[in-house]
């Protein structure tokens, strides 16, 4: 029962999220220990690092393959861990999730 009355708050609140900002909460809202190996040796590096990195840097910190890292930073940023800076070289920082600004 309460899971219908929840449902129902839901569904009559003011506004709806999209199914890809909803999969995107789901994602974020997972614990470290859910993130891959490859995920969290970059998280890791990104975290530690003063300033933001490049893949190449990531790359050569990590010991990954530069495919490795595009694809772990791919999956971070989905999941709001990794935001990436529009420099002439993307690079990339560590983000920790706080409240979602809109």
């Amino acid at each position: 029962m309460p899971q219908e009355d929840t449902r129902r708050a839901h569904a009559n609140g003011p506004e709806q999220e999209t199914a890809p900002e909803q999969a995107a909460q789901q994602q974020a809202a997972q614990s470290p220990s859910a993130l891959t190996y490859q995920e969290r040796l970059v998280l890791d590096v990104l975290v530690t690092s003063q300033a933001a990195r490049t893949a190449a840097q990531l790359s050569a910190a990590s010991g990954l393959t530069r495919e490795q890292v595009a694809t772990a930073l791919d999956s971070l940023r989905v999941q709001g861990l990794v935001t990436q800076f529009n420099t002439v070289i993307e690079s990339y920082g560590a983000r920790f999730p706080g409240l979602e600004l809109r």
